[in-house]
């Protein structure tokens, strides 16, 4: 009880923070990161902001179907 209590409001806490003022998301290291690593993925339409720089360290494997990618765009048009 107390743990999902303590996850709601680091989430509220987080939320907010990885929106701009004028509704931009930010996209930067602690956003993926908090988001579950690389690849991340945009998966709604919108306006995105990279806000800082990004450190992605490559495998053999890849992270997305045998590629290491940093951003995925799948949102629709």
């Amino acid at each position: 009880m107390r743990l999902g209590i303590l996850l709601s409001l680091v989430i509220l806490l987080v939320v907010p923070c990885a929106f701009a003022v004028d509704s931009v998301v930010l996209i930067n290291q602690s956003t993926i990161t908090a988001a579950g690593g690389f690849a991340y993925v945009i998966s709604n339409s919108g306006s995105y902001r990279l806000s800082g720089n990004l450190t992605m360290n490559t495998t053999a494997a890849g992270n997305h179907q045998g590629d290491d990618v940093a951003i995925l765009i799948a949102a629709p048009r």
